[in-house]
């Protein structure tokens, strides 16, 4: 297990810094989940919440329909018109894709049928409604708060000022990682403590800079990378909360494993594609 936690740390280190989504990741027992709108808690009388390839999936009619939305489904072609007087977004079962007005997207897992309900990714709400979206991995509760101000999209000198300024939170976060680096075989029972309360700051940290991430309207040509941005705050959180599972000793050394190898799958692919994103964009955003 030290080992494990050791090696994670080299995950941890090699997610670029400049670039963190709350995760909505959950564990492996069966607790309900909560969804709350705006303050309210959303009574899904069918089917409920659940986990899909460590995403939170929700009823999309119990969700939009709430939020003002007029939600049609096609039984034919499987897919769904959600609109109101500014949008109009279709989904269809099976598929990754999601078409907000004449924008495409790409969703971690695809919109999905379960138990006669058309389940999406909470990741969806957020993209399409710009509507903030919270996990709370202890108590198994999303928070999505629609009640916000009206965007602005940003130039691009000014994105790259509040952008950073949303990003200056991560270096608290810097004492998790340094706290890994050096665990070894002999002082980590000396360290455990400290690890424990570093990762808590540290998700309080990420959460805070996605909550931030989340209220700026980058120009055309930053969308791409800050949605990638934000999708690296996301595996970041995850990491965290295995490292809280590992301290606790809640996970055995293989389920450890196998998590790590799907979290650095992920974070390898996030690097990957901001590689290609950034090639292109100012680099005096990288100060």
């Amino acid at each position: 297990m030290k080992k494990v936690l050791i090696y994670i740390c080299t995950l941890l280190c090699g997610l670029s810094m400049a670039f963190y989504v709350p995760a909505f990741a959950a564990d492996k027992n069966t607790q309900k989940i909560n969804v709350f709108l705006n303050g309210e808690l959303i009574i899904f009388p069918n089917q409920q919440p659940e986990v899909v390839e460590r995403r939170t999936l929700i009823p999309l009619r119990g969700i939009f329909e709430k939020m003002g939305y007029d939600v049609s489904w096609d039984a034919k072609t499987k897919s769904c018109v959600i609109s109101n007087d500014i949008q109009v977004i279709t989904m269809r079962s099976g598929h990754k894709g999601m078409q907000v007005n004449d924008r495409a997207y790409m969703l971690d897992v695809p919109a999905q049928i379960i138990n006669n309900s058309l389940m999406i990714p909470l990741r969806a709400v957020a993209e399409c409604t710009g509507a903030t979206v919270t996990w709370d991995a202890p108590t198994k509760a999303v928070y999505i708060n629609s009640n916000q101000k009206e965007q602005i999209t940003y130039s691009v000198s000014e994105y790259v000022t509040e952008y950073s300024e949303a990003i200056s939170e991560l270096d608290s976060a810097n004492a998790l990682f340094n706290t890994l680096n050096s665990l070894t075989d002999k002082n980590y029972n000396k360290k455990v403590d400290n690890l424990k309360k570093e990762s808590k700051n540290a998700k309080e940290s990420l959460n805070s800079v996605y909550t931030k991430l989340s209220e700026i309207t980058p120009p055309d040509e930053y969308i791409d990378f800050h949605n990638l941005s934000m999708e690296s705050v996301e595996t970041s959180i995850e990491l965290c909360e295995l490292v809280d599972r590992m301290a606790d000793e809640s996970l055995s050394y293989d389920e450890a494993s196998a998590e790590i190898n799907a979290i650095k799958e992920r974070a390898d692919k996030i690097n990957s594609e901001l590689g290609n994103v950034t090639a292109g964009l100012n680099m005096s955003l990288y100060r």
